[in-house]
């Protein structure tokens, strides 16, 4: 039986079907060659897979094991004025316009001390007892601290509060109460019991079952092996969010607990705290003073003294201030380190931090890529990609005799025109599928969001966007409306293997349910009309 004769579409169609043998179109022998030449496994780290816990700073081991010379603001008399100047030199910096002095003093000026050949010479300065140093010469570490005041049992560690004893909440069923900072902060505390509600019983009960009878910081360390144990997996579970994790956050407590209490307490380094004199005035960061009047509270509590021994009454008093100061210090950190703060568009990380250039990136619109359609490319404008790869290319036009000087001129003309030499290039890499890229789009919500595609490069010079098949654009959500994709080209062997399990064919199948083709695979009206009309304009052979 004779076929009918094929319209340009069907011998178009025919042309790109049979452009690749099976081999290449098969990506495992891909991942077979690169990974044949690895050096290490790729089997995955068990660990990787293990729970994830947050890394606490150890107050007290830091406070021993540091090199820097110990200031404790304890010892300062916030009473006298030599006391508050000293204060203010060790705990803050202070410029005077856009520059600083590079040049080695001691922290309180004495010219006598000023010159980078003081540096390491062991020379003190006669009036404040420092060595002279230069500005930013001691690195992030912090030479002053605070003891926990007199009186006061233990510090608790500001991570930690924020990070878990924030929430252990009681509430049953509203409004609801937090535990920790119920203990801690007398203010707290008071404007609690004023309300007479489920949350306040549901305390009360939980007291007198473990027999607390007085509520402060001290008690809060005292008792607080049982209070956890009563809230996470004993009568109180009902009225915390733990009900499912409470072992789990047991665990946690125990496993952290040497670090959860403190007997010393790190204060910001002087670096941290900068103020800025201009013909406008004096800027800081805003929460910079009530920052420092947290710290300096806790050390300006009372002490015993030759002449006079603390009461009770006194000793309460410093347990409650050190107890509020810390639940402060907490809430600022908490706002200070909000995700919304660093991770927003306007956040530091992602304005200042992940907006800054990487090696072998690039970033542009994404735009449809039309015509014959391979899912697992990607095809990009020809201006990013002689930039990002031109050490590549250089090496390349060395292998084929140009001098450096001639490689060189070639990679500048080919910035704004398709250079033969160049092209040749990247039909080398096209060919043959040397160079894999991974691209994603903000924010990476769903499976293959950041997936691997092979490169072909735009010859195109007008069009500067990044073109992907319409069959890929589901784990992006992109609807090419002024989406912006970023792609990171895989220079290594390793990391082009470990790249396979984001190639395309592995979103084919459904991985929350089996035996189903996932929604991202699915094949668009189009192709399926295609189909059908060169199903229908072909007869069966026999």
């Amino acid at each position: 039986m004779q076929l009918p004769p094929l319209t340009p579409s069907n011998k178009l169609a025919i042309a790109a079907l049979t452009k690749y043998n099976e081999q290449m179109l098969n990506p495992i022998p891909w991942y077979e060659g690169y990974a044949s030449r690895l050096t290490t496994s790729l089997v995955d780290d068990p660990r990787f897979s293990e729970p994830l816990y947050p890394d606490f700073e150890d107050y007290n081991y830091s406070h021993a094991i540091s090199n820097l010379e110990h200031v404790y603001l304890n010892d300062f008399d916030f009473n006298l004025e030599e006391d508050r100047e000293e204060l203010s030199r060790i705990t803050r910096m202070e410029f005077e316009g856009n520059s600083f002095d590079t040049v080695a003093r001691c922290r309180c000026g004495n010219p006598a001390m000023r010159g980078n050949y003081l540096i390491n010479s062991g020379r003190t300065c006669p009036i404040c007892g420092s060595k002279a140093e230069t500005f930013l010469n001691q690195g992030e570490d912090s030479r002053i601290w605070l003891r926990k005041p007199e009186g006061v049992k233990k510090f608790v560690n500001i991570g930690f509060f924020t990070t878990f004893f924030n929430n252990m909440i009681v509430g049953a069923p509203s409004p609801k109460i937090g535990l920790a900072r119920y203990f801690l902060d007398p203010v707290y505390r008071a404007a609690q019991r004023k309300n007479r509600n489920g949350s306040n019983i549901a305390i009360n009960q939980m007291l007198g079952h473990l027999g607390i009878t007085e509520i402060n910081l001290n008690t809060f360390y005292d008792n607080c092996d049982q209070i956890m144990e009563y809230l996470l997996v004993g009568p109180g579970v009902r009225w915390n969010k733990y009900k499912k994790e409470g072992e789990l956050a047991l665990d946690f407590y125990r496993r952290h607990k040497e670090i959860a209490f403190c007997d010393y307490m790190k204060v910001p380094n002087r670096y941290c705290m900068i103020l800025e004199k201009s013909g406008k005035g004096i800027l800081t960061y805003q929460h910079h003073p009530e920052t420092a009047k947290l710290y300096h509270a806790i050390a300006d509590t009372m002490k015993s003294t030759n002449s006079y021994k603390l009461t009770e009454k006194d000793i309460q008093r410093n347990i409650d201030i050190v107890g509020k100061s810390l639940v402060a210090l907490a809430d600022q950190y908490r706002t200070t380190n909000n995700p919304k703060a660093l991770f927003n568009k306007q956040g530091i990380n992602r304005k200042h931090v992940c907006a800054g250039p990487v090696p072998c990136t690039g970033r542009s619109v994404i735009t449809s890529k039309t015509g014959i359609i391979d899912a697992n490319e990607i095809l990009m404008p020809w201006k990013m990609c002689v930039p990002i790869l031109g050490d590549e290319i250089k090496s390349y036009l060395y292998r084929k005799g140009y001098t450096p000087v001639k490689a060189a001129q070639l990679i500048v003309r080919a910035h704004n025109e398709v250079v033969p030499e160049v092209d040749a290039f990247f039909k080398d890499i096209e060919d043959y599928r040397k160079c894999i890229v991974q691209a994603g789009r903000n924010p990476s919500i769903e499976y293959l969001s950041r997936r691997s595609f092979f490169l072909r490069v735009n010859r195109d010079l007008e069009d500067e966007s990044i073109k992907i098949s319409i069959l890929s654009i589901g784990p992006y959500g992109a609807d090419f409306d002024g989406d912006q994709m970023y792609v990171l080209f895989l220079m290594d062997n390793e990391s082009k293997a470990k790249a396979y399990g984001a190639l395309g064919h592995h979103q084919v199948l459904d991985k929350n349910s089996p035996f189903k083709v996932s929604k991202y695979a699915g094949q668009s009206a189009t192709n399926l009309m295609n189909l059908n009309t060169l199903f229908l304009q072909t007869e069966l052979q026999p």
